[in-house]
């Protein structure tokens, strides 16, 4: 069976927007699910590894874009790497 999840639902459940109610009526929906269950599991796995990524600063970021378009132009690159 080709079942279609909310995905909203499944965010807001990740983020832990679902009022307490909701909440409840979703994880007892994923208890019946195994394949829901393992969908937000890795979902909530590659949400915890994202945001254990470094944050780069934005100011170092454009830095780093400057630093490659000049780079790019000097050297007469017609797509920068």
């Amino acid at each position: 069976m080709n079942q279609a999840y909310d995905e909203q639902t499944i965010l807001d459940y990740l983020e832990g927007d679902l009022a307490q109610e909701d909440r409840a009526r979703f994880e007892a929906t994923m208890k019946g699910d195994a394949r829901l269950a393992t969908l937000v599991g890795r979902l909530a796995e590659d949400r915890a590894a994202l945001r254990a990524l470094p944050r780069e600063h934005p100011d170092t970021l454009m830095e780093a874009v400057r630093e490659r378009l000049e780079r790019s132009m000097l050297l007469d690159e017609r797509d920068p790497p």
